[in-house]
């Protein structure tokens, strides 16, 4: 028999969550998620739908952390803000990196990237699900009130974000290297003198 579990004893957060805050964030991202959702279905870009759930997350997230305002050791918003917020990171930056390689291809400048189109959505999407998994280890390590299990499981989601982040800044080199690249053959094959 499950037992529902009250407060905790302790403070779930070292300050309060802003309300105003989570409402603003639950707002855009609910926006850009309608946007999106508009956008999809006329165009028939099907490869947006994890960015849908993403947007869906974080707004369900936001909404979760604007009610831990209201009590700051209740378990339940705590969690769910921890667990989507973290969780629809990945889904949010996997349809970032599907986006450049087809981006890439439609430009037919695969020989410009210094990573192939093929590869980067297999690499980055594998790196966001070790990162997702990691990060959702570390968030339940965190809501098992153990001490030595929330400072371990504070780090394991640290080390999610910083591979995540890392990953990241790798995709913004490979998308800037892709555009001067792709500015330069540009300029190269320009003809100024028609002008």
């Amino acid at each position: 028999m499950l037992v529902p579990r009250g407060d905790a004893d302790f403070d779930l957060y070292p300050y309060k969550p802003s309300t105003v805050a989570g409402w603003i964030f639950l707002v855009l991202f609910a926006a850009g998620g309608l946007v999106h959702l508009c956008i999809m279905g006329i165009y028939r870009s099907w490869s947006f739908i994890p960015f849908l759930l993403g947007c869906a997350g974080e707004a369900a997230g936001y909404w979760a952390r604007t009610e831990s305002h209201k009590n700051i050791r209740r378990g339940g918003p705590y969690l769910i803000q921890l667990m989507l917020i973290l969780a629809s990171a990945p889904l949010l930056s996997a349809t970032i990196y599907m986006t450049l390689g087809r981006v890439i291809r439609a430009l037919d400048a695969v020989e410009l990237a210094f990573l192939s189109p093929r590869w980067t959505t297999k690499i980055y999407v594998v790196i966001d699900i070790a990162s997702f998994v990691c990060q959702m280890m570390g968030s339940a390590m965190q809501s098992s009130g153990d001490p030595a299990g929330v400072k371990l499981g504070n780090t394991i989601v640290i080390a999610g974000l910083g591979v995540q982040l890392g990953a990241f800044a790798i995709f913004i080199i490979n998308t800037v290297i892709v555009h001067r690249r792709l500015r330069g053959l540009f300029a190269a094959s320009f003809d100024w003198r028609n002008l």
